[in-house]
């Protein structure tokens, strides 16, 4: 029974970070709003120029999302695991809000699609991560502290974690910034 319960705090945790990163943007959007738009339009000139620098891309979106992988995923193994997604979902719920409101700010009703355009479809795939990590977690909550880990259960569970990762990586690397390009353009 407690499990459907962590889901719905997890859930009100992103929906509470989706509403402080709402007010947070729309607040102090005379603040950055210069500065959102000066970066949009670098954005827009280096999709431009991109053809040829996506393997570097590449790098430094691995370099950039390893770490909070790593600590999502060493959480597991700890008595903090559950704290540990909490903090994860409240960041991309500020983040989420904060993005979606300077994109409106920026292109009008329009900015849903670019704001689609960036998570899409690379966060479909850390979403899928992001829930299988949690559905861990919540076996290691119901099972208790005496939990022993199972060798082929583990190594399975890195193979899954790392292929959809660089999947995830390869879809932000190589198609995400054409479809970004794309709804630039038809906004």
């Amino acid at each position: 029974m407690r499990q459907p319960k962590v889901r719905r705090l997890l859930l009100v945790l992103f929906g509470l970070g989706v509403l402080v990163g709402t007010l947070f943007a729309n607040l102090f959007a005379d603040r950055y709003l210069p500065t959102l738009a000066k970066i949009a339009r670098e954005i827009s000139e280096l999709l431009t120029h991109f053809a040829g620098q996506a393997n570097g891309y590449f790098s430094y979106l691995l370099k950039l999302r390893v770490l909070p992988l790593l600590i999502l995923w060493g959480s597991l193994f700890t008595g903090y695991s559950l704290e540990c997604f909490g903090v994860v979902s409240v960041w991309y719920g500020l983040c989420t809000g904060a993005v979606i409101s300077g994109a409106v700010l920026l292109y009008g009703a329009g900015g849903i699609w670019v704001f689609l355009a960036m998570i899409f479809p690379q966060y479909l795939v850390y979403g899928l991560i992001f829930l299988h990590l949690f559905a861990k977690c919540e076996r290691g909550i119901s099972i208790g502290a005496g939990r022993t880990l199972q060798l082929s259960e583990e190594v399975s569970t890195a193979l899954l974690i790392a292929v959809l990762f660089l999947l995830g990586i390869l879809l932000e690397a190589y198609l995400n910034p054409i479809l970004l390009k794309l709804a630039i353009i038809m906004v």
